[in-house]
């Protein structure tokens, strides 16, 4: 079975589809982003500024990445430097609330079913096997992000094995660290802070403008490993088609009227509000359908092209040549 769905995403998602996924994903993401700076409960100056100030130092710390030869630990610590200047600001104009933090307690063993004892719901559980289809098209789109940021080889195991969210990829991108070392010692902090409710106290009273400075961050990176992954594909008639298609199928699902949705079955409201669905399936459809462009001569238009760079090549060697002889 694995090696199926190894095959069947190679065939549906090409990394062309999916640059087209997480770019669709990047651009579904900034509403939320903005809206959670602007929209937040509280004074709106502060938000806009505490949210502005946190967006700019973290796009600060990344120009610097690109101006400084050993900005490795700048790389790593960009993220964490953004959130505590963004908080400082927001604690400065009396934006933030760490109340909570002095009456949390040291060390909490979890308690469980702390939400209620598990329901079994027969039309839930359907509804969560097409959700996790949905859920899939982002983190397959994921998988092509990360390898293009890391290079690293996406081989059939890793595509069965693979699992991720798009958010991480943003991260990956912003921080250069994409070691799975890091990403177990993420997940022992979290499992240690899990019966430390201070320190998640400190964690939840961030601001969410503060945060959503950040994702604003996360978003722009996505768009933007999205395009370049798009743009390393021959942009023929088929291929720009299947581009807009789904863009703007996907970035529909944001303008589209309340009321248009409420007045669709539940299934249906969950994919109309899902721009990664409505986008990512367009665009996995159109790939299926559409049968593939072939040029006069038969050739595909990539090797066409490799073909037209390679005669290029060999007139300008020639032209070296013919230059050495003359001299």
């Amino acid at each position: 079975m694995t090696k199926l769905f190894s095959k069947f995403i190679r065939k549906a998602i090409p990394p062309f589809i999916g640059g087209i996924i997480i770019l669709i994903v990047g651009l579904t993401l900034v509403p939320t982003a903005v809206t959670g700076v602007f929209s937040t409960t509280g004074n709106l100056t502060v938000n806009a500024i505490s949210g502005s100030v946190t967006f700019v130092v973290l796009l600060l710390c990344m120009v610097l990445q690109y101006c400084l030869k050993n900005s490795g630990l700048l790389h790593m610590c960009s993220v964490i430097i953004a959130l505590v200047v963004g908080t400082l600001v927001a604690v400065t104009m009396g934006g933030a609330d760490f109340s909570s933090v002095s009456n949390a307690a040291w060390f909490a063993l979890p308690q469980p079913f702390h939400f209620g004892l598990p329901q079994f719901n027969l039309s839930a559980c359907l509804l969560m096997v097409v959700v996790y289809l949905f859920v899939m098209l982002d983190t397959t789109g994921t998988w092509f992000t990360v390898k293009a940021i890391t290079g690293a080889d996406l081989n059939d195991r890793r595509i069965d094995r693979g699992t991720g969210y798009s958010s991480n990829a943003g991260l990956i991108a912003i921080t250069k660290v994409a070691s799975r070392r890091a990403m177990i010692a993420g997940g022992t902090i979290l499992v240690v802070l899990g019966f430390c409710p201070k320190l998640m106290a400190i964690i939840t009273s961030l601001p969410t403008p503060v945060i959503n400075g950040v994702f604003a961050m996360v978003a722009m990176t996505l768009i933007a490993n999205g395009i370049k992954m798009v743009k390393d594909t021959v942009l023929d008639d088929r291929a720009t088609l299947i581009l807009g298609v789904a863009v703007m199928c996907g970035a529909s699902t944001m303008i589209l009227p309340d009321d248009v949705v409420s007045a669709a079955p539940q299934f249906v409201q969950f994919f109309l509000s899902s721009g990664i669905a409505v986008g990512g399936t367009a665009a996995i459809l159109l790939q299926l359908l559409l049968p593939k462009t072939v040029s006069l001569t038969g050739t595909a238009p990539k090797a066409a092209s490799a073909s037209t760079a390679a005669s290029a090549s060999s007139v300008s060697n020639k032209e070296r040549v013919q230059q050495v002889v003359n001299a």
